[in-house]
């Protein structure tokens, strides 16, 4: 695991620490996976908005919903990843299960996991040609040699976690949402049958659990400035709205089954 800062010229970053796609743990996920991922990701999104609710062409709603849809989808994923892994670890003796309930706007990345009874685990998902982890640097501070994720730090893990695990998703629900043809005013329970019937039949998904890094890692990002500037570019494409830590693909320790 190599620890390096981001290629900067002028106010552009570049990744340098890649990892390809697929060469690190592959996940399995069944058809139950995908069905209860692609549930919540309904319930979170859609399915929050009400039974009797029509959406037009081009409406705001429609496509904070359909890019939020396949965020939470991706996310959930990310957590099949790790959880469908870690059960073949023989030192993994007990895990909470994948939660599944639909909290409010501020609850969304709150759930994590316990492994024996005793190490929190944060699981961040990014798609399958990202080389970066991004997190906020707003919602994260170094307490008593500690890195504490601000928005949980009065859960049960007081937002310490032992580890934070990185997955990467694979998958085709952004083509298949946009292929919705919302050209005339479309009733919410007949989007549900769109959903259900034909994207949920038709999605593809491949997954990858990149690595992890301990709580140590990411004291260390926080005290030596692993930071992307608010308003700065990175791989001279994407400008960033907000000023994130970073940690690259290459950063994980590889996650082993046996």
């Amino acid at each position: 695991m190599t620890f390096s800062k981001l290629t900067k010229t002028n106010n552009n970053y570049e990744v340098n620490s890649k990892v390809p796609f697929s060469s690190r743990t592959n996940a399995e996920c069944d058809i139950q996976d995908l069905e209860q991922a692609f549930l919540f990701s309904w319930n979170m999104t859609f399915g929050a908005t009400g039974e009797h609710r029509s959406y037009r062409s081009g409406g705001q709603l429609v496509r904070n919903n359909l890019q939020k849809f396949c965020d939470v989808f991706i996310g959930k994923l990310g957590e099949v990843a790790f959880f469908n892994i870690s059960k073949k670890r023989p030192m993994v003796t007990n895990i909470t299960e994948i939660d599944y309930e639909c909290y409010g706007l501020g609850k969304w990345d709150s759930s994590d996991f316990i492994i024996n009874y005793q190490y929190h685990i944060a699981v961040k998902t990014t798609k399958h040609f990202g080389n970066l982890l991004l997190l906020e640097e707003k919602d994260w501070v170094v307490r008593d040699g500690k890195a504490i994720y601000l928005p949980n730090q009065n859960s049960e893990s007081k937002g310490v976690y032992d580890f934070l695990f990185f997955s990467r998703v694979k998958t085709d629900i952004h083509d298949l949402v946009k292929e919705i043809n919302f050209s005339q005013e479309i009733d919410i329970n007949n989007l549900k049958t769109i959903f259900f019937t034909k994207i949920l039949k038709a999605v593809s998904v491949t997954l990858e659990v990149v690595g992890y890094v301990s709580n140590d890692s990411l004291v260390k990002m926080i005290e030596e400035g692993y930071i992307l500037p608010q308003n700065s570019t990175l791989n001279g494409k994407t400008r960033m709205d907000a000023s994130n830590y970073y940690l690259q693909s290459g950063f994980f320790k590889q996650m082993s089954i046996g």
